[in-house]
């Protein structure tokens, strides 16, 4: 009867170690996921930094096409420069025709 005591506490004690051991795994689990979400985290500040160089090259583009407008603008300052040298000489050849008419 005392050996088959001591075999009952021997089971129960097995019985304790198997619900560690479970605990344990589950444990092991919950890691894992931590460790999934904690890679998913990473992923997200990658994700994050791509969208902010994606900004930066949104304002590389507009800063482009400012420039582009600017350009525009002095190629257009330029004709005008041509028009009023082209009526200067127009004035000059007026002159000159009064000149020769005088």
């Amino acid at each position: 009867a005392v050996t088959m005591a001591m075999l009952s506490a021997v089971t129960v004690t097995m019985v304790m170690l198997s619900a560690v051991a479970v605990t344990m795994v589950m444990l092991t689990a919950v890691e894992v996921t931590v460790a999934m979400l904690s890679a998913v985290a990473v992923t997200m500040v990658m994700l994050s930094a791509v969208a902010v160089t994606m900004a930066m090259l949104s304002a590389v583009t507009v800063t482009m096409v400012m420039l582009s407008a600017v350009a525009v603008t002095m190629v257009m300052l330029t004709a005008v420069e041509v028009t009023v040298a082209m009526l200067s000489a127009v004035a000059v050849t007026m002159v000159m025709l009064s000149a020769v008419a005088v």
